[in-house]
């Protein structure tokens, strides 16, 4: 399921010519992929989606955020504090040990509060995906379940869809999409197919759209093939971090990078 069919290696998809991103993909903007190759890439791959584990227990989430070592060097504080007031008695009460123990439980709580808004925001992402695409395939366009697209898939997208996958635009007229939620950018984005030199981050990757936004504007559809193999998000996963959609992840398989190659026409 972690296999890739293109290695990440190289310059990331936004700084590859059309050309380049079409063979890193061994796909054909005209006719697309196989039945095929298609079903063969969709075993190796994995599915075009988030997948879910079995929830946990929120007192276990809680727990979990004493398993820290700094966390745990505080609560042996806390008790050695709490020892001394014992056998000393100098002051009512052991506030240096009640101090402790309230910034370790302010600690856990925060923590288990950002985990819950974590997984919030990933169920969103899953709700923002796109339940179908309009692929070409065998020279043909088809619709299929956006959780069957594999790399190398070319993806049509017009004015209105949502994007169901990340894409390397390689034909564009006027396309904008509406990447507030990705972004914060208010405005659509306008989209074109040069290749951009140098490291850029997600706003400036101008020839690039992205799974969960919406094309706003276009006068014709937009084709893509996500590029990547993938794994399932795994809990312990960082939220922050290096952004996964360059060439260079630390995540090799990470969801967030089903890139495509794509060919607005």
């Amino acid at each position: 399921m972690d296999s890739e069919i293109v290695q990440p290696g190289g310059a990331g998809p936004y700084r590859q010519t059309v050309d380049e991103a079409l063979a890193a993909l061994d796909t054909d903007a005209r006719s697309g992929l196989s039945h095929g190759q298609a079903q063969e890439r969709l075993e190796r791959c994995g599915r075009n989606e988030l997948v879910t584990e079995k929830p946990v227990p929120a007192w276990r989430k809680f727990l979990a955020q004493f398993r820290d070592i700094l966390v745990v060097l505080l609560l042996v504080a806390a008790l050695i504090s709490a020892g001394l007031w014992l056998y000393e008695r100098e002051s009512a009460l052991p506030y240096e040990a009640m101090a402790i123990f309230g910034i370790v439980l302010l600690n856990a709580i925060m923590g288990s509060f950002q985990e819950a808004r974590a997984e919030q925001a990933t169920a969103a992402l899953r709700q923002m995906s796109a339940a179908h695409a309009n692929v070409i395939r065998d020279g043909a366009r088809q619709s299929v379940p956006a959780a069957e697209l594999v790399p190398g898939d070319i993806i049509l997208i017009e004015e209105g869809d949502t994007v169901p996958a990340d894409a390397r635009v390689i034909q564009s007229t006027a396309l904008q999409t509406a990447e507030a939620a990705l972004t914060g950018e208010s405005l659509p984005v306008s989209k074109g197919i040069a290749a951009i030199t140098g490291e850029a981050g997600l706003g400036d990757r101008r020839n690039m759209i992205f799974s969960g936004t919406a094309a706003t504007y276009g006068l014709r559809s937009i084709k893509g093939a996500r590029l990547y193999g993938w794994r399932p998000l795994r809990r312990q996963d960082p939220i922050g971090g290096e952004d996964p959609r360059d060439g260079r992840p630390t995540h090799p398989a990470d969801p967030m990078r089903r890139a495509a190659a794509g060919l607005a026409s």
